[in-house]
């Protein structure tokens, strides 16, 4: 799998969530809402008789950061990017494009790993971490 691809495929899924704005890695700087998509960990086997080519996995972190002027307001927007559905629902954004376009064979939102603050380039900010799950060749 291009990792540059894959990386710009997840952004692709973030940004047709109304009002949020993706960025890969080597971002500068970020204006909330935002998600960020950095490569968390990458598996490389091939199978048992070599028939299913190289497989692979890649574990995806999405960093998504939100203003905390409003913290209530905050949580209530991490709350809708964290459900299972709605226009703002980040798994079933990905559930929408599972290939990220084409680029890779199954991705999937496995898991939110923590909600708090996150600091960002000096910046204190409401955030949370998902698990986006990525199976490819």
């Amino acid at each position: 799998m291009d990792l540059a691809a894959v990386r710009a495929g997840a952004v692709t899924v973030l940004d047709t969530i109304d009002g949020l704005t993706g960025y890969a890695n080597g971002y500068t700087s970020v204006r909330p809402p935002a998600a960020i998509v950095m490569l968390d960990e990458a598996d490389y086997w091939t199978s048992m008789d070599g028939t299913a080519g190289r497989l692979q996995r890649l574990d995806i972190a999405l960093v998504v950061l939100v203003d905390r002027t409003n913290e209530r307001g905050a949580l209530e927007l991490l709350d809708l990017y964290a459900s299972s559905e709605g226009a703002k629902s980040i798994p079933a954004a990905f559930l929408a494009d599972p290939t990220l376009g084409g680029e890779v064979d199954h991705a999937t939102v496995r898991r939110l790993v923590q909600i708090g603050e996150v600091r960002d380039a000096n910046q204190t900010y409401l955030g949370a971490e998902f698990l986006l799950e990525i199976h490819g060749r």
